[in-house]
């Protein structure tokens, strides 16, 4: 099972983003990805990597 952090919207003001994390079983991995295409802030194999990849993301844009 993969996790994913996602937008909640398409359209999104930057800093504004109502986020939600996803956990996404393989075999509805294609199809999830299709749907939120430009939507996926972060995956990884359990939420607490998913939320140390957003935290890094976050630290690098504010430098």
């Amino acid at each position: 099972m993969k996790v994913y952090l996602v937008t909640e919207s398409h359209c999104a003001m930057v800093g504004n983003e109502a986020l939600k994390i996803m956990k996404v079983p393989p075999e509805l991995e294609a199809a999830f990805q299709e749907e939120y295409v430009g939507r996926i802030i972060a995956a990884g194999s359990s939420i607490q990597e998913v939320i140390t990849k957003f935290s890094l993301h976050v630290n690098d844009q504010g430098q």
